[in-house]
């Protein structure tokens, strides 16, 4: 069953008679055209063995900058971290999964909000609510990897805050 809300989609397991494993996926698209249905036949796949998957969008460039992107992601990580016992999930069984530029994403919202708690900043969910991380094919040393994109078309200015 997907429920679509304003910014992920839900992927349920159809009997879920008990609090399921739920993963947070944040996909790629090379910061330009990621989008959350690329999310479908994971969340269909996992929705069949018993794991609910919550597919989560982002702002792409030009409508947003990594900043944006970040806020982004973690605005639906919050919505699983706080709302998922509502649709059967477990909530200490959260896995954070990113792929490609969402794994950049995804990888950037844990350390933002890792350094919020510890500067004890309001947050809406903590790190320690994320049983695990995969970050797949992700691009993590952006900064080596600017000059790489833009020669191929991806403007600079994606990267700044």
């Amino acid at each position: 069953m997907t429920i679509a809300l304003y910014r992920l989609d839900l992927y349920i397991p159809k009997d879920n008679r008990r609090p399921c494993p739920v993963v947070a996926f944040v996909t790629g698209g090379a910061w330009i055209i990621g989008y959350k249905a690329w999310g479908a036949l994971l969340g269909r796949r996992l929705a069949e063995r018993g794991i609910i998957v919550a597919c989560i969008d982002y702002r792409n460039f030009p409508q947003g900058r990594i900043g944006d992107m970040v806020s982004d992601a973690s605005q639906g990580i919050s919505f699983v971290c706080n709302n998922i016992a509502s649709y059967g999930g477990d909530p200490n069984k959260i896995y954070l999964m990113g792929q490609s530029a969402g794994a950049h994403i995804s990888a950037c919202a844990l350390m933002e909000q890792a350094v919020k708690e510890s500067s004890g900043q309001p947050i809406s969910w903590s790190v320690t609510q994320i049983k695990a991380y995969f970050g797949l094919s992700g691009g993590y040393n952006i900064h080596n990897l600017v000059d790489h994109f833009h020669q191929r078309g991806l403007n600079r200015s994606i990267f700044l805050r």
